[in-house]
């Protein structure tokens, strides 16, 4: 007498009931995690862009401005003659193609820091030092200090 090997049709649907109940309960939570890397991807970017633009100012002695609108999370850096630096801007299509659409950001209004030829940093409003960065639960936060150098998570510097 031979006996089959394999799984039944009541076993195979059973697995595939359990499975779909696992991925039901993990996927808001995923979703929750890659909208928080977009909202930490895009800080990062500013992070780069803000340290590039003095390091611009710096190594080219001249003034270098960069100008960060919120609510839109876009910002646009310019040389001292007013030129823009695509490469160092982020745009709203570049936002929507990134897939940044969830992310928010604040900083108090439109913030312009202008970069002086020896690193420091003036801006405009003066009060506006930090940055969030917030999507899927998550925050992530940075400041600009008036000396130019960037502190990530300001509320847990030292």
């Amino acid at each position: 007498m031979n006996k089959a090997r394999g799984f039944t049709l009541l076993e195979l649907l059973v697995t595939i009931a359990v499975a779909a109940i696992l991925a039901s309960i993990a996927l808001p939570n995923f979703s929750s995690q890659i909208a928080g890397g977009h909202a930490q991807s895009l800080m990062n970017q500013f992070a780069s862009d803000v340290s590039w633009a003095r390091s611009k100012a710096v190594a080219s002695d001249e003034t270098m401005t960069l100008t960060f609108n919120n609510p839109a999370c876009t910002w646009q850096t310019t040389t001292a003659n007013g030129a823009m630096v695509a490469a160092h801007t982020m745009t709203s299509n570049e936002l929507a193609s990134g897939n940044y659409n969830q992310v928010q950001c604040s900083s108090g209004g439109t913030v312009t820091m202008t970069f002086s030829p020896d690193g420091t940093v003036t801006m405009n409003p003066a009060s506006s030092l930090n940055f969030t960065f917030s999507a899927g639960g998550q925050n992530w936060a940075l400041a600009v200090l008036p000396s130019g150098s960037i502190v990530f998570d300001p509320s847990n510097a030292s």
